[in-house]
């Protein structure tokens, strides 16, 4: 299962018991193999090398691109049509993956000072 997929279940469970439509016991047996299953999913994500998560690399990307690449010649016109977003907004998206990036460099490879 997929972490959004063991989440949901996870919460179904909570409310589950929240609301005492199933035994605790199932539920809490439930709830500890989707906490299983989902530290086995993070651990398996974790070994990946980092040039293989999109979740590093995608952010990396935009933020390179932002940094390194100047919109001349109508290319922010051009990137505004196709996203159907105003510049602004393209701005925003490359601010956020920035953000994005640095947070992962923080937390993936931090620099001891």
């Amino acid at each position: 299962m997929d972490t959004v997929t063991l989440i949901e279940q996870l919460e179904d469970w909570a409310n589950s018991l929240a609301m005492r439509d199933m035994p605790t016991r199932a539920i809490i047996a439930g709830m500890q193999d989707v906490v299983r299953d989902l530290k086995r999913e993070v651990d398996e994500d974790a070994a990946r090398p980092n040039w293989e998560r999109d979740e590093i690399q995608f952010p990396r990307l935009l933020a390179e691109f932002y940094a390194n690449c100047d919109f001349r010649d109508g290319d922010m016109d051009t990137l505004c049509e196709a996203m159907d977003l105003i510049p602004g907004d393209i701005n925003n998206l490359f601010e956020r993956a920035q953000a994005e990036w640095e947070r992962i460099k923080e937390t993936t490879c931090p620099i001891e000072k």
